[in-house]
């Protein structure tokens, strides 16, 4: 079975995005990791902690 291209000519040209378009948003994401990445890194190490510090006082206070 073969289909049809139909081409619909809207009179608005393509959308051509260049390297410089895209500086803002790469600038934005990189701006953005740079403040996530610490946060992300501190919450985790708190749920690290408050499942193994339990963990190691349990083992250590067993005598």
């Amino acid at each position: 079975m073969q289909y049809a291209q139909v081409f619909v000519d809207s009179g608005v040209p393509p959308a051509i995005i260049t390297p410089e378009d895209m500086a803002p948003l790469l600038d934005g994401i990189v701006a953005n990791i740079g403040v996530l990445l610490p946060i992300i890194f501190c919450l985790s190490a708190v749920f690290i902690g408050v499942k193994i510090v339990p963990q190691l006082l349990s083992r250590f206070t067993r005598f």
